[in-house]
């Protein structure tokens, strides 16, 4: 059963939207970033939040051209106006920053799972001896694997985009039709990309069960030691290796907040490659060609940047929504947008004052042992 004319030009419009949607998303995530006050490219997380927005921006950029980049004798169904040069640059923007942005999105949650398991790993360790390769990483492999592609003229039109493709597109199935270019275009499509994305479909969800399970456990460790009561320390009284109990909730909220910021980027791959994975292993497996799936895969693939600005912006809009119950969603939303890290400056709300009084009239005493000290010690947590 061929697929219409309406059904495919649906298909094909979809990632259109899409990419304008991830662009604009992770154009927003890139400026909030180079006008904060707070320098959120000084983190780690910062810094590989940024490259996977720039990643992205190259990829919706990509798809945002659809067939207008191939080459004007192709059997595009959409009109084309570029030559082969035009086609290949299409196809190595879209593959480079896809492949790029997914390995980033590895990155962030390997740097997620060791910051957190890891008591020993500080932020220098992870700054001078960790990050340079999560970020060379999905920068070197992309790269060159898309100039490989390039060279070896594998960027051709493959529908609505130039991708790794053959020309004509029937000359691997028919046997007695020659190709002219990308002769090796199922291979390599397994091998540079389809591979990949497995891999970090596995790490992702390694990652997340290493990220509930770390969190879980040393919360439920740090609340034995939690003082029940209120009462006030007696006068005079010696206090050592003892820690109030709002410290010891502060550091499991911390913990907490930055668990769920990570299962969100988790969630963020999942919704992106969950359509795209069930659709090709299905055609690999069976042969079948489920226009649903294709539909949808076309639909969620290219919103990489859109998934990642929401998932940036929460921290920002749960806080602005709290500090400021009597706005509206969207007048939070734009707030969120606006900031520029200094919300630390700004003028104390009822809720904060009120929180502040009541710290400072609860202080309880704790004693703990050296594991719990150690357990419990002040840790710079992954800013979200």
């Amino acid at each position: 059963m061929a697929m219409s004319d309406s059904m495919r030009d649906l298909a094909w419009a979809l990632p259109i939207v899409s990419a304008f949607m991830s662009i604009l998303g992770s154009t927003i995530i890139v400026v909030m970033m180079l006008r904060s006050i707070d320098m959120r490219l000084s983190s780690t997380y910062g810094r590989l939040v940024f490259g996977m927005s720039c990643m992205d921006i190259m990829q919706s950029l990509a798809h945002c051209f659809s067939t207008l980049p191939s080459p004007i004798d192709s059997d595009a169904h959409w009109q084309s106006y570029g030559t082969t040069l035009t086609c290949s640059i299409q196809g190595w923007f879209l593959f480079t920053g896809g492949v790029g942005t997914t390995i980033y999105y590895c990155s962030l949650c390997i740097y997620y799972a060791l910051r957190l398991s890891k008591r020993d790993i500080t932020d220098s360790t992870i700054r001078n001896k960790i990050e340079p390769f999560l970020h060379f990483i999905p920068l070197a492999y992309s790269i060159a694997a898309g100039i490989f592609l390039g060279v070896t003229k594998h960027f051709n039109n493959a529908g609505p985009v130039c991708w790794i493709s053959a020309v004509p597109q029937d000359c691997l199935q028919e046997e007695d039709m020659e190709c002219i270019r990308g002769e090796n275009a199922h291979r390599y499509r397994i091998m540079f990309q389809a591979i990949p994305i497995l891999i970090v479909f596995f790490i992702v969800f390694i990652c997340m069960i290493i990220l509930i399970c770390t969190v879980d456990r040393q919360a439920k460790r740090m609340e034995k030691y939690k003082p029940k009561g209120t009462k006030l320390p007696l006068a005079g009284s010696v206090q050592q290796n003892t820690r109030p109990c709002s410290e010891i909730s502060s550091m499991i909220q911390q913990m907490e907040d930055t668990k769920v910021q990570g299962l969100f980027y988790i969630g963020a791959y999942f919704c992106t490659f969950l359509f795209p994975i069930i659709h090709q292993l299905t055609y690999i497996l069976s042969g079948h060609f489920i226009y649903i799936l294709f539909i949808m895969q076309n639909l969620t693939a290219p919103l990489q940047g859109f998934f990642n600005f929401i998932v940036y912006i929460r921290p920002h809009f749960k806080e602005f929504s709290k500090d400021y119950p009597e706005m509206s969603f969207f007048g939070v939303f734009l707030k969120s947008i606006q900031s520029k890290g200094d919300e630390h400056c700004r003028r104390p709300t009822k809720r904060e004052n009120h929180l502040k009084q009541t710290d400072q009239q609860v202080s309880v005493t704790t004693h703990e042992s050296h594991d719990v000290e150690k357990d419990t010690d002040k840790r710079n947590y992954p800013i979200v």
